[in-house]
């Protein structure tokens, strides 16, 4: 049985680069050497590997590099922290962050298949987010 690894690589201009591959140090190496020359990555080297999840099922995998590409950077950079309150607060669509209602819920596998809820009940905002408030409310 084959093992489809999603990765999110952090390039040196802080871009966060997603892909998929059966062989993970084999593309990692690809990436780093400029094996293809066409590659998004190329002139964006050094690049480190942030976040890896392994499937087994490829239509598991292929559908979570195509959800986790359409992520806004900050909810990428939830799941990198593995800060998944904040994640799920950055699931919601903005006017539903405005409004405070709760997004739907949908989820995404994690490593070795297991689940991780995007944003199932989502209760409090990004502790970033509470702080800024909090020290706005303080201050005179």
């Amino acid at each position: 049985m084959h093992e489809y690894t999603v990765y999110i690589l952090r390039c040196s201009d802080g871009f966060l680069y997603t892909g998929m591959t059966r062989n993970l140090s084999l593309r990692l190496y690809q990436h780093e050497n400029a094996v293809f020359t066409e590659c998004y990555t190329v002139k964006r080297r050094p690049v480190s590997l942030v976040y890896t999840a392994a499937f087994t099922d490829v239509h598991d995998a292929i559908s979570c590099e195509r959800r986790l590409k359409r992520w806004s950077r900050r909810k990428k950079e939830a799941l990198i922290a593995g800060e998944f309150e904040d994640l799920k607060w950055y699931s919601k669509r903005k006017n539903v962050q405005q409004k405070g209602v709760y997004g739907s819920n949908v989820q995404l596998k994690g490593v070795y298949g297991s689940r991780v809820d995007c944003h199932p009940e989502v209760r409090a905002e990004p502790q970033a987010k509470r702080a800024t408030k909090d020290q706005s409310t303080t201050s005179p």
